[in-house]
């Protein structure tokens, strides 16, 4: 998974063992502010689009 801010990657993380339902993946970041302009971050859950689209929910 990734996490984006303004549509730049500032954390990838990969899940050990892949994803499975009913299963909570977290990790934590932090991250400091240069502005006050609004940011927007973006979660891409399936970033190295690995999930086929027969199998998404």
């Amino acid at each position: 998974m990734q996490l984006k801010v303004d549509g730049v990657v500032v954390k990838t993380e990969n899940a050990s063992g892949g994803a499975n339902n009913n299963v909570l993946l977290g990790g934590t970041l932090s991250y400091k502010f240069s502005t006050s302009a609004p940011k927007t971050f973006s979660l891409v859950v399936d970033s190295g689009n690995t999930v086929g689209d027969t199998n998404r929910f």
